[in-house]
């Protein structure tokens, strides 16, 4: 008989997709989220067969003997319930990210789970000491997100529970539009530059392999093939040039050649985020964005393909091809 996971964040973009996986791979799934509207539609067929229950819950909340009872009867955690936001307060990141994963954890402990899947971040590691990064790389977080999800780590670590923390770099495909479809907007029409010389190395995971890791994360924990490791999931490196020259031949357009200082790139993203403050809107460019783009910086995957049996499955040019596909009606100009 399969176990019982209990997922959070289960209305957003990637826990959507996880709930789906392990509901079709025979799981019985609790999913808890702040705001359950439209997920009741979404699952209806499992609430059926009694696969599947909703509980609308604010992680946040206090009241740890709601928390609790929400991880009774429950073998595993998969949790990606997190606010990614860099314009958020480092209050807010702290509280939602690391403040709310470690109540989580240790009531899950407390209540009979074995263990937890936790949806951490290659933010950690944002500076790179020696490329590519692997998970014994220093601790080098830079800005507040990145410092949340570190702290998140500790308090999975020190939980009790078997745990399995996947650090992700950025993730695209359909529904992870911030920042990526901004890009392939700007090639299309001929205002993306290059910043610096092109040539360093950066990395993206397509939402599908995203999913598959977390599943794998899952059976390992399971069957005790491995217990408390951390694994790096991300595609295999391209150059900045690379990327928007695969963006432009897929949209069939002229590929940038106009090059703009990184420290020019990172003062026009400074300037709109202070726009976008000022205005009560979210930064079309954030700084955050640029180090994405602009830094040399790529991952060493080969833990998770030994030990978890992951390999990317989704090449960039295929998942690019998937993604133009999503955002193609809605392309305003």
């Amino acid at each position: 008989m399969k176990e019982k996971i209990l997922v959070t964040g289960a209305k957003g973009r990637l826990g959507g997709k996880v709930v789906q996986k392990l509901l079709s791979k025979g799981y019985s799934v609790r999913v808890v989220d702040r705001d359950t509207e439209g997920l009741w539609e979404k699952f209806g067929k499992f609430l059926k067969r009694k696969r599947i229950e909703i509980v609308q819950l604010d992680l946040l909340n206090p009241d740890e003997r709601k928390i609790s009872a929400i991880c009774e009867g429950i073998d595993f955690v998969i949790h990606l319930a997190a606010l990614i936001d860099y314009s958020a307060s480092e209050k807010d990141l702290i509280n939602i990210n690391a403040i709310a994963t470690g109540r989580l954890a240790h009531l899950a402990k407390k209540a009979g789970a074995k263990g937890i899947v936790f949806a951490s971040s290659t933010s950690v590691t944002r500076k790179p000491r020696y490329l590519p990064i692997d998970e014994n790389h220093p601790y080098s977080p830079q800005n507040a997100y990145g410092r949340s999800k570190l702290m998140a780590e500790h308090f999975v670590k020190h939980s009790g529970l078997d745990y399995a923390i996947l650090r992700m770099s950025i993730i695209y495909g359909a529904g992870f539009e911030e920042g990526f479809s901004q890009v392939v907007k700007a090639v299309k029409r001929g205002k993306m530059k290059i910043i610096g010389k092109g040539v360093n190395r950066i990395s993206f995971v397509h939402v599908d392999d995203a999913v598959n890791a977390f599943l794998l994360a899952l059976n390992g924990l399971e069957k005790q093939k491995f217990r408390n490791e951390i694994f790096i999931i991300t595609g295999k490196p391209f150059t900045q040039l690379e990327c928007y020259t695969e963006i432009a031949r897929q949209l069939k357009v002229k590929p940038p050649e106009e090059h703009v200082s990184k420290f020019l790139a990172y003062l026009m993203a400074f300037v709109e985020e202070k726009k976008a403050a000022l205005y009560g809107r979210k930064p079309r460019m954030a700084r955050e964005y640029v180090h994405t783009l602009a830094e040399d910086r790529y991952f060493d995957t080969s833990k998770a393909e030994e030990m978890l049996g992951w390999r990317q499955k989704v090449s960039f040019p295929e998942g690019l091809k998937r993604f133009i596909k999503s955002i193609r009606g809605r392309w305003n100009g």
